[in-house]
């Protein structure tokens, strides 16, 4: 059996894994368990929309890991279908400069060498920076589309009123500032489900935009790119003034450190580094066993080639 072989068997046993623990997770959802989850869920989704087909079709990645893994956003990101892309990123990934810029690299390095797709591109972002106004000038706003989601909002609902105007403030600037959409959703309330069937369709094949705006932290926000403003939004409790937030070199980390101070974060120690193949919620027996083996043959190969140049000096 090739290597081929048992990956298929393990994303059938992962898949069978995965429903088992949904359900486990709905039973249970607490400790150590729910630490874990949450910690691995960390992603943001890349859609990749195609309506020229029979079929409309919308293909979604989910890149989890957090910072560990933005190299495999070339995956998805290709010149052919760029133009088609949407990110989606969750509340925390959306303030974290390497999220963000290893996103921007990576779309950078796709358009590279393809001018008439720089233009276009170029053009696009140009368009939905229209309505920012003077706002455009403190903006770092992303090439292709972005949208924030404000995930669980269930639980959200139930928070503090401060904290969810914390929350509700800083995820407007991030969007604002990225020059994205922002919205906040819930898979366990049904209102929610239409509202995210028709954005993923205006992201995937450019259906009507839905309507609305909402800026009220006590409801779920809605805002699309260009329909919010800094003055509307306010400063950071970090800042001192209005003023000390427009002269700052780098605002976004004004309201990261602002979050950051309403919602401390707890480092999670990593023990074993960037190597996650050493982490014990990544074993893989069969895998591992096979990865062991070549890294022994590996050894070997470069010991004797150490080797060699000595035993042919000797015979000499």
């Amino acid at each position: 059996m090739d290597i081929w072989d048992l990956a298929k068997e393990k994303v059938k046993a992962n898949e069978e894994k995965a429903a088992s623990l949904e359900e486990k997770l709905d039973d249970e959802l607490s400790g150590h368990l729910a630490t874990e989850i949450k910690r691995r869920h960390e992603s943001h989704v890349v859609l990749c929309g195609n309506s020229k087909s029979v079929k409309d079709i919308a293909h979604l990645w989910e890149l989890g890991g957090g910072t560990n893994l933005t190299s495999l956003l070339t995956i998805p990101l290709k010149a052919a279908n760029i133009e088609y892309v949407e990110l989606a990123k969750n509340m925390c990934m959306c303030l974290s400069k390497a999220i963000i810029e290893s996103a921007r690299k990576t779309v950078d390095l796709t358009m590279k060498d393809d001018e008439a797709l720089k233009q276009r591109t170029a053009k696009g972002m140009k368009t939905r920076m229209e309505k920012y106004g003077d706002d455009a000038k403190l903006c770092a706003p992303f090439p292709i589309p972005i949208t924030i989601i404000g995930g669980k909002y269930d639980e959200f609902q139930n928070f503090d009123s401060d904290k969810r105007r914390i929350v509700c403030q800083t995820l407007r600037f991030a969007a604002h500032y990225y020059g994205a959409n922002l919205m906040f959703f819930s898979s366990r309330m049904e209102q929610f489900h239409r509202l995210g069937k028709n954005v993923l369709s205006m992201h995937a094949f450019g259906t009507v935009a839905p309507q609305g705006h909402i800026v009220d932290h006590s409801k779920p926000l809605f805002v699309k790119c260009g329909d919010d403003s800094f003055e509307a939004i306010g400063a950071p409790a970090a800042a001192s003034s209005a003023a000390s937030f427009s002269r700052s070199s780098a605002p976004i980390q004004l309201w990261k450190g602002s979050f950051l101070e309403a919602f401390p974060q707890k480092t999670l120690p990593n023990e074993h580094g960037e190597d996650l193949s050493l982490d014990p919620l990544f074993r893989e027996p069969l895998i591992d066993r096979l990865v062991e083996q070549k890294q022994k043959d590996l050894e070997l190969f470069v010991r004797h080639k150490r080797e060699k140049p000595q035993t042919t000096e000797n015979s000499t």
